[in-house]
């Protein structure tokens, strides 16, 4: 019996939980989808304590939890960080949380000592990897992270690979460390609508990406693949889907030079049912990232019968266990995908795999985790 069945059948107390969801405002890639997916499965199934989101802006979201508004200034300099350090944890005392939630690395901080602070750490890629984020992201992250997991008196993150990173930096808090992987949205499963491809422009079979264009991606290494393929194969596409992210531009630029570049399409963001689309019909999604802390698109695009072919790193091999084709080099990524092109690699071994895999990521099983976890600290 988990501790939160306990904790519900003696029911010695309701938590007030307060949730700083700063990202639900301020991102659009993978920490917005964790934080709101796991809220929503939160909020069907924890009927017992009091949860206050924190937030930058109204929204009719969770309408039986409360909402406290902190407005983002973007006339004043890191006011996002300023509030976090000040309004914020002021209005946390003033009310009397329980328990404290933070979700993007920073904090939560400034708390009273009797309140429970939960921090949620992704990936270490600012420590690990510097050059893949920019100076001031690293700095601050050097900073502050060592005092972040230190004060923490739960830290959360989102697989086997980033908990033995956090370990491996500072080992002295094992004790509070517990792995809550993603899972899948509702809304992204297979589907037979072919709308979206079609207001996209795509006419072919394609090769899928789906994250920030930013250089931790590693999109130069895919477009040298696809180029290798598309001087064999007339009509193979490359779509690119996902905001422009920091140091972006050399992306576009190489795409712009290249000489299949009418193949090749940067989307950016795409609503969800065409998300769905695009893993229902893509030959295969391709992830050659240099360092993940999960990559919910892998997750994602199994769950729509999408082959998913990844770099062998950090935590990929973890997440797709069996059901993902992995590879190092450009001349191994292109065999790969010649192979997507020309055979149907979706055997009965690799449907077992992937449904084992799946099994494993959900959201229900992330939010029942989070309260068994933050529970169990009283």
């Amino acid at each position: 019996m988990s501790s939160f069945e306990l904790y519900t059948m003696n029911f010695k107390k309701k938590l007030k939980i307060a949730v700083i969801a700063d990202p639900l405002d301020t991102q659009s890639a993978g920490i917005y989808v964790y934080v709101n997916e796991l809220l929503k499965s939160l909020y069907e199934l924890d009927e017992i304590n009091e949860y206050t989101l924190i937030r930058a802006q109204q929204t009719t979201e969770f309408p039986n939890w409360k909402q406290h508004l902190v407005p983002i200034n973007t006339k004043i300099p890191n006011h996002l960080r300023i509030r976090q350090l000040s309004s914020i944890p002021k209005f946390i005392n003033k009310t009397k949380q329980d328990v404290v939630v933070e979700f993007s690395h920073f904090g939560p901080f400034n708390l009273d000592k009797d309140i429970k602070r939960v921090t949620v750490i992704h990936d270490l890629t600012a420590l690990k990897l510097p050059k893949y984020h920019t100076f001031a992201s690293a700095m601050v992250q050097k900073l502050i992270m060592r005092r972040v997991l230190k004060q923490a008196h739960l830290v959360i993150t989102n697989s086997e690979n980033t908990k033995k990173d956090i370990l491996e930096y500072e080992p002295s808090i094992a004790t509070n460390l517990t792995v809550i992987s993603p899972g899948v949205s509702n809304e992204i499963g297979t589907t037979t609508n072919l709308t979206h491809l079609n207001e996209l422009g795509i006419t072919a079979p394609f090769f899928l990406h789906v994250g920030t264009i930013e250089p931790r991606k590693n999109l130069e290494l895919l477009i040298s693949a696809f180029e290798k393929v598309a001087d064999i194969d007339e009509k193979a596409m490359l779509i690119l889907v996902g905001k422009k992210g920091w140091k972006s531009q050399y992306i576009v630029e190489l795409i712009d030079k290249s000489p299949h570049k009418k193949r090749i399409k940067l989307t950016g963001y795409v609503s969800t049912p065409a998300l769905a689309a695009l893993y229902t019909n893509c030959t295969s999604m391709i992830y050659p990232s240099h360092y993940e802390g999960f990559g919910i698109p892998i997750i994602e695009a199994l769950n729509c019968g999408a082959l998913v072919l990844l770099s062998d790193n950090s935590s990929l091999r973890e997440v797709a266990g069996g059901a993902g084709l992995y590879f190092n080099t450009i001349d191994e990524l292109k065999v790969l995908m010649k192979q997507t092109l020309q055979q149907d690699l979706k055997t009965t071994e690799w449907k077992n795999q992937a449904a084992i895999q799946l099994d494993k990521y959900t959201w229900q099983n992330a939010a029942r985790k989070f309260i068994d976890q933050v529970t169990s600290l009283f």
